[in-house]
């Protein structure tokens, strides 16, 4: 936002003294100019009391690219999604990149690995949707992050279950700093990785090493790594 002040630096000393002439001694032009200014006013506001101004219609603004981007993407890869439900998990993917910081690519390389993109999928653990949330845990979740919750069928909801998971995801990332260690924690839990690591052992995390991998492929695909920057 400009500066009204700097603005008003800006002044030549000739505009200055043009305008101290003005208000040291009125002339008779200045008078008739202030005269005619105050008849238009005077115009305008009774014009304005007898014609109501209109509601400015204003059309919706297009669509992002960052969301095109993930629809493009969800177009190709999930073909059981509504395209409502595509456009309501595209920008709760291009929204995370801005409340969570997670990178969208990531979070899409997860849903691949976790239900191939069916937000039916149910698992042998009672995980439910895309990001294969458990109830248990998409209620602790939606309650830290203020996502309305209406029992399990709240994961069957495409664009609830990504809200949830990658809100899930991002606690993982906060707690354990690196993509492998988080992605490690999602799929385990996290309390059961902090003994792994506690004890000294070795972390081997085949889960980890195969969404990482769809990660890799994703970005070659779509070679802009995070659907942000493409606003």
């Amino acid at each position: 936002m400009r500066s009204v002040r700097n603005s008003g630096s800006a002044i030549t000393k000739e505009g200055s003294a043009v305008r101290g002439h003005f208000l040291e001694k009125p002339s008779a032009v200045a008078l008739t100019l202030l005269a005619c200014g105050l008849a238009v006013v005077s115009c305008s506001v009774g014009h304005s009391e007898t014609q109501p101004v209109q509601p400015v219609l204003v059309s919706y603004a297009p669509p992002s690219a960052a969301v095109q981007r993930a629809e493009a993407i969800l177009r190709k890869r999930a073909p059981r999604l509504t395209a409502g439900e595509r456009r309501g998990v595209a920008e709760a993917l291009a929204g995370a990149e801005i409340e969570h910081g997670l990178d969208a690519l990531l979070v899409l390389a997860l849903i691949d690995q976790e239900s191939r993109y069916d937000p039916r999928a149910r698992g042998p653990k009672g995980s439910l949707g895309l990001m294969q949330v458990r109830p248990f845990v998409g209620r602790e979740v939606a309650k830290r992050h203020n996502i309305a919750w209406q029992g399990s069928r709240t994961l069957l909801d495409p664009v609830l279950n990504v809200r949830i998971g990658q809100a899930y995801l991002a606690e993982m990332k906060r707690m354990f700093r690196r993509d492998e260690l988080a992605l490690t924690a999602y799929n385990m839990g996290p309390y059961r990785l902090k003994r792994i690591l506690a004890q000294g052992r070795a972390l081997r995390s085949r889960y980890a090493a195969r969404v990482l991998k769809r990660y890799v492929a994703l970005q070659r695909q779509f070679p802009l790594g995070r659907l942000a920057e493409a606003l």
